[in-house]
């Protein structure tokens, strides 16, 4: 667009790129509010809070041999007379206060998410439901991140944690349209299973819910399109044992057949909507 000295201007970005809203299975979900191009940064969220299990467990180990105290009592509640039984209660009592700390508003959003683990102490439960690993052993808890639910055909990268900005990322994987759903897919590879029930058995058993995204869900997908789906998911695994390829580029000792093998799983990868893994293979071919 030009500007009237006839030098070019950049039209003002659209914040945000997208809005929270009721998705039709009946859940809270991302969609977009405007046409988003492939590589744009989608959100950029920091945490809420982060816990860092491994020292949790040691002041809980600590607290239970009574060298150490337990987590700070929650603002407005008594000391307890004894600590915690046990290190789901302790960090429990962790979450609690580190949540007495924030706003009315962000404790009322953290209090309306979902929780799959209804065994674990409430607070605990939400943030295990939840939470995105940051580094190393730390868990992340971000509220809009949280309201962007899974698919096997995701629109999203997985989320990129930034250090440099105390953020995690999600870039565009393609082109989406305005009101298309912007999800990421929980499972890291989603073609490693013995077809569409194997990869839905694994989400219910990780994540304890069942997955109803438009490559799993029959009442969006029909008899044709998944026996297609399950024949281009099952030669990508046999391309993958083929060649043994794990992800990670190689620099050096690429044979023709193995770069053919690389272009045909690209192939696969874009027609099932695997976006991420097209790239990551395509970064392989080129660092051949």
């Amino acid at each position: 667009m030009a500007g009237q000295d006839g030098s070019q201007t950049i039209p003002p970005a659209v914040e945000p790129l997208f809005e929270i809203r009721e998705t039709p299975a009946g859940f809270l979900g991302a969609f977009a509010r405007v046409p988003i191009a492939q590589g744009t940064l989608v959100l950029d969220d920091p945490p809420l809070f982060t816990l860092d299990a491994p020292l949790q467990a040691y002041l809980f180990q600590r607290a239970q041999s009574g060298s150490g105290s337990g987590p700070t009592p929650v603002e407005g509640e008594e000391e307890e007379e004894e600590p915690p039984k046990t290190l789901e209660e302790f960090l429990d009592k962790a979450i609690r206060t580190m949540l007495s700390w924030k706003t009315d508003e962000q404790r009322k959003e953290f209090w309306d998410l979902a929780n799959t683990r209804p065994e674990l102490p409430p607070a605990y439960g939400i943030f295990a439901t939840n939470a995105v690993q940051t580094s190393d052993e730390t868990g992340g808890m971000f509220l809009l991140l949280s309201r962007f639910n899974s698919s096997c055909r995701p629109a999203l990268s997985r989320p990129a944690w930034n250090p440099s900005t105390n953020s995690t990322r999600l870039y565009a994987l393609r082109d989406i349209s305005t009101g298309d759903e912007l999800t990421w897919t929980y499972l890291n590879v989603t073609f490693e299973f013995e077809g569409v029930e194997a990869r839905k058995a694994e989400m219910l058993r990780v994540f304890e819910f069942e997955c109803c995204c438009e490559a799993c869900d029959d009442t969006r997908v029909g008899p044709e399109a998944r026996n297609e789906s399950e024949k281009r998911l099952l030669r990508l695994r046999r391309l993958k044992e083929r060649i043994g390829w794990t992800g990670e580029s190689r620099t050096a000792g690429q044979t023709d057949g193995r770069m053919e093998v690389l272009r045909e799983m690209v192939d696969l990868s874009r027609l099932e909507g695997l976006w991420e893994t097209a790239d990551r293979l395509e970064k392989a071919i080129e660092h051949a």
